[in-house]
């Protein structure tokens, strides 16, 4: 197996997923067709800021599904994670071995968009406030570390129709810091509170179910 180009890769798809709105609704798309999900994943979130001097406020409602248990199964296998038995196998991951070693050791999950709730949103451009609403495209990308589900889910507020609008995008690092499940409890509900980028205020709860 052939890892040399692999940081590389792992580079291009980061780019993707942060910029990209045609790779995040084709991604959302293929991710339907295909996944079997056992999980719901249900978020209440408000944003709170001011960009360039205009106010943005977002509170709504998310339900994500996703397959969760196909990465949980992977943490738990005695196998242990992809880093660990590339390592022990001496395969040469070349001089991105680091990188590519800390993406294996995480499973990851993406989930997809099925149902949103907007209570507010108040978003402006040049003109003055507009109506328009989330991106239904965006995925949600589930992560397992340290024995921790962390989750990120930036895309759903971009707005790829309206690109000249004022908005804050929360930073995937801080959502997966402070929206996260401990993997024994994932049932319990976590409340998050952060201050984000360019002063955004990020509040709510996150809620784990199994599908019917």
């Amino acid at each position: 197996m052939d890892f040399s180009n692999f940081g590389d890769l792992m580079d291009q798809m980061k780019d993707a997923y942060e910029d990209g709105i045609n790779a995040m609704n084709s991604m959302s798309d293929l991710v339907a067709e295909d996944m079997d999900p056992t999980h719901r994943i249900d978020v209440d979130i408000i944003l709170d800021g001011s960009a360039e001097g205009h106010p943005y406020k977002v509170d709504a409602s998310l339900t994500f599904l996703i397959d969760l248990d196909t990465i949980i199964q992977a943490v738990q296998s005695p196998m242990g994670d992809l880093s660990s038995l590339l390592g022990q196998m001496g395969v040469d991951l070349g001089g991105e071995a680091d990188a590519v070693m800390e993406q294996l050791s995480q499973p990851r999950a993406v989930g997809v968009l099925k149902e949103v709730n907007v209570r507010t949103l108040l978003i402006a451009n040049d003109q003055g406030q507009v109506n328009t609403g989330l991106n239904e495209k965006g995925t949600l990308l589930a992560v397992i570390t340290d024995n921790c589900l962390k989750m990120n889910f930036e895309g759903v507020f971009s707005y790829p129709e309206m690109p000249d609008v004022y908005m804050i995008l929360p930073t995937t690092d801080k959502m997966q810091e402070n929206i996260k499940f401990d993997l024994d409890e994932l049932d319990q509900p976590v409340a998050f509170s952060w201050i984000d980028q360019d002063g955004l205020s990020v509040s709510g709860e996150a809620r784990i179910s199994r599908t019917a």
